[in-house]
């Protein structure tokens, strides 16, 4: 695990390579890959946190995205491979995170976090936005070899990573933030070969 600290104005935003350990690796993607990312919502309105604010309420994201939360009563998380191994932030990447930086000790003090899916492909993105949380999670991972192109993480006007495999990127969740839009081959698309992020909303 290697963590990389930066600033956006003048908040800290980690940058974790090789976040999970390959046996967490395996067990996060391969359940996820077997889900069938195209039977997931479309449907911004449905995954919340996709429309502008104000009037006209302009769809910010186009994507497919799935609440784990939301299939799953609270005994049955203990059998969702996804829900078990994102625990790790809590557990162990916490006391790193504090020990760099005093500001992630918003997550010893978390009592509430939700866990979405998203998956991009085929000019898919998601415009800026904030989340309501305070602190938000985003873990990016792909297939291998990487077969798209785009799929940045910006934050507030800033490229924070070019997509690569196994990475968390966690931040303060008001940050305005964007996935640039994902362009895969014609020949590459309905395959699931796109951009998979797993998105942990700390509250």
């Amino acid at each position: 695990m290697d963590i990389n600290l930066k600033y956006i104005q003048g908040l800290p935003v980690a940058v974790i390579h090789n976040y999970f350990d390959w046996e967490e690796y395996k067990q996060l993607t391969e359940f996820i890959f077997n889900l069938n990312p195209y039977m997931w919502h479309t449907d911004p309105t449905k995954t919340k946190g996709a429309t502008e604010e104000g009037e006209g309420k302009v769809q910010l994201k186009k994507n497919y995205a799935l609440f784990l939360d939301t299939l799953y009563t609270a005994e049955g998380r203990k059998y969702c491979p996804v829900l078990n191994v994102n625990r790790k932030l809590f557990k162990e990447v916490a006391k790193k995170l504090i020990k760099i930086n005093y500001f992630f000790t918003y997550l010893e003090s978390c009592t509430k976090d939700t866990t979405a899916l998203n998956y991009y492909e085929n000019k898919n993105l998601y415009d800026f936005h904030k989340d309501i949380a305070t602190l938000t999670a985003n873990y990016i991972f792909f297939k291998t070899p990487k077969n798209f192109t785009g799929g940045e993480f910006n934050i507030e006007n800033k490229i924070i990573n070019k997509p690569e495999n196994n990475t968390m990127i966690i931040f303060p969740s008001f940050l305005k933030h964007k996935v640039e839009t994902v362009l895969t081959p014609e020949n590459k698309r309905n395959q699931c070969l796109g951009r998979f992020t797993m998105t942990q909303f700390c509250m």
